[in-house]
């Protein structure tokens, strides 16, 4: 059996984290729950890569396109 991760049952802002959806070599994408009850997911970054401006802007680049996507 694995680790559990302390931030599975948490909160990070308005968003409820349930479960570890990914895990790679820039951090981790979590599933989570938003205040209207619906699934997110939540992608957190390592330190490192937080306090690195150009990989910052990248994020959130990445973060406005994933907002244009749309699910059926």
């Amino acid at each position: 059996m694995g680790v559990s991760d302390p931030r599975i049952g948490s909160q990070i802002g308005e968003y409820n984290v349930d479960a570890v959806l990914g895990e790679g070599g820039m951090g981790k994408v979590y599933t989570a729950t938003g205040p209207d009850g619906g699934r997110v997911a939540l992608k957190l970054v390592k330190d490192d890569y937080a306090r690195d401006e150009t990989f910052r802007r990248r994020f959130y680049r990445e973060a406005r396109i994933a907002q244009t996507v749309q699910h059926p």
